[in-house]
């Protein structure tokens, strides 16, 4: 139901209005005054309710007849014009139409760009041919909301946030949540934890615990790829990839688009 802005009554109280005067006695000036719209605006409802209207929705503001509405015959002649690869001021020149009346009619059909004519392209998805193979990581920031409340973008003050003491460490806000996500790139199979920190030491312990998570459900995981992420371009993680017996890992882009093209 889409109402206009300046929108007095809805239809549960033009339901009312028009209860209150049928079935209550009240009078139109009553049930508009107690209704806070017109007299003429309540008549209006009663009049459609004794006509059957049981919903007193809003109607269309479209005229029932446009007289200077395009034919639709030249509707279609645009329409195949069109599709014959014209351009908008070709078809208007040979139709003897305005330039502007032609450019709204190919938007409207969706036609306003000569690339619309092509089917679009099948989306160019590349899956591995074994689980396992190969695997994707990645981390999305998710801002913490605390124990007292909203933070001040949403109740536009502070007093939300608190100290908190992390390793040793006194942070003075709430600060945020990482979502570490590793998915395998055949089965989609999905392993995610949410973590405090976004270290070298985070990433290898989630990393770990997933190539674990994997093996127990009969993945054996042989290569990883992240993003440029610097937790996952880390001394300490990449050294660990190398030393794992099960996986090796990648993060850089060339890399990645390699992968892609090769899978395609």
């Amino acid at each position: 139901m889409n109402l206009h802005a300046n929108h007095r009554t809805c239809p549960s109280i033009r339901l009312l209005i028009c209860r209150r005067v049928l079935e209550e006695g009240w009078t139109l000036r009553q049930a508009a005054e107690a209704a806070g719209c017109s007299a003429r605006t309540a008549a209006k409802w009663v009049r459609r309710f004794r006509e059957g209207d049981q919903r007193l929705l809003d109607r269309s503001s479209r005229p029932r007849r446009s007289p200077s509405r395009l034919p639709q015959q030249l509707v279609q002649a645009i329409e195949a014009l069109r599709r014959l690869r014209m351009t908008a001021a070709e078809i208007a020149e040979i139709l003897s139409l305005a330039l502007s009346t032609v450019s709204l009619w190919l938007r409207r059909l969706g036609l306003g760009k000569r690339s619309r004519l092509e089917p679009p392209e099948p989306a160019n998805r590349y899956e591995r041919r074994q689980p396992g193979e190969l695997v994707h990581v990645d981390i999305k920031q998710l801002g913490r909301i605390s124990l007292l409340g909203a933070g001040h973008r949403v109740l536009g003050h502070r007093r939300s946030q608190y100290n908190r003491r992390v390793h040793g460490r006194v942070t003075r806000t709430t600060g945020f949540e990482y979502l570490h996500v590793m998915i395998d790139d055949h089965s989609r199979l999905a392993y995610a934890e949410v973590l405090d920190d976004l270290t070298a030491a985070c990433a290898i312990a989630f990393l770990r615990r997933a190539l674990a998570w994997f093996a127990e459900h009969g993945v054996r995981v042989q290569a990883v790829m992240s993003d440029n992420g610097a937790a996952y371009k880390a001394i300490s993680t990449r050294a660990h990839c190398a030393s794992s017996a099960s996986a090796t890992c990648g993060s850089d882009r060339a890399g990645r688009a390699r992968t892609a093209k090769r899978s395609a």
